[in-house]
């Protein structure tokens, strides 16, 4: 066999190997799609889970038991139930705890980080100077600081230290009076 005639073999091998490798990468490259979104989804459902469970704390057993169920009820996207198997479950658990969407408690256990939306500046001013008008303004110096802030603080939600250094900041200017049993008023 002189080369002239091996060559067309080896130019069709050498063709079917290239098409192999370019089916092969996009068979890897649809595949690493597929896993990626299906990932996405996964973690929107364990979201979903953890909104309608938000106060309490959810073990993982009781997580992929969940799971499976409303996978099933996703229309979105085509999610079997047999698709995430624990330790893809754990993946996507830790993978939402990295990202700060969940919390790791005892007893391999998980909850939702719920973002408390702070409280309105003028709001809490408000509902401050309401309380206190409700508290000091029919009972002119029969409270002390203390009493007075022991009242309102669970009204108002503001830590008794930091409520008792906002009154006092109020005396300073003039907003409020201290008779000299330190039982507070407002200005005639």
């Amino acid at each position: 066999m002189i080369v002239a005639d091996v060559q067309p073999f080896v130019q069709v091998a050498g063709t079917i190997v290239g098409i192999s490798g370019g089916l092969l990468a996009l068979y890897k490259y649809l595949c690493d799609k597929r896993e990626k979104e299906l990932r996405e989804w996964q973690k929107v459902v364990i979201y979903k889970i953890f909104r309608q469970n938000e106060t309490k704390p959810l073990g993982f057993t009781g997580i992929l038991e969940k799971y499976r169920i409303e996978a099933q009820a996703f229309v979105a996207v085509d999610l079997k139930k047999t698709e995430i198997s624990e330790d893809a479950l754990r993946r996507v658990l830790l993978e939402l705890t990295s990202s700060n969407i969940l919390s790791l408690r005892p007893n391999d256990s998980f909850q939702l980080q719920v973002a408390e939306a702070k409280p309105d500046p003028i709001e809490m001013l408000n509902l401050v100077n309401q309380e206190l008008v409700r508290i000091v303004a029919p009972n002119p110096f029969v409270y002390t600081i203390d009493e007075v802030v022991k009242e309102m603080s669970p009204k108002v939600g503001i830590d008794i230290p930091l409520l008792r250094n906002s009154l006092k900041q109020s005396i300073a200017q003039g907003l409020l009076v201290l008779d000299d049993k330190d039982r507070i008023a407002f200005p005639k």
